[in-house]
């Protein structure tokens, strides 16, 4: 709870949480070394359907059923790049898995 008035902003907020789109895939790549190491400690698995069809899914889901299609090149961007992380997170799962 705040201890003062509270009150609207004029204007946007916007949130960028990079700088660059080299910054996010550098993020993307320790994320998903991370989440991929992850999986490996849980023991879970990702079959051949989960690998193939779980990246172009977040695409579909980020673009159109989030509205991602409404911020134009930003919403497809974005939608790319969450489709992107998947994918790596998955091959580096697989990778990970068959070094034993």
């Amino acid at each position: 709870m705040a201890d003062g008035p509270v009150e609207t902003l004029p204007g946007e907020i916007l949130h960028y949480t990079c700088d660059s789109l080299d910054e996010h895939r550098k993020r993307v790549e320790f994320y998903t070394e991370l989440a991929a190491r992850e999986m490996l400690d849980r023991r879970e698995t990702a079959g051949f359907l989960r690998r193939a069809f779980t990246p172009p899914w977040t695409f579909v889901n980020t673009y159109f059923f989030r509205l991602g299609i409404l911020d134009g090149r930003q919403g497809f961007l974005i939608a790319w790049m969450a489709a992107r992380y998947v994918r790596r997170k998955y091959a580096k799962w697989n990778r990970l898995k068959l070094k034993g």
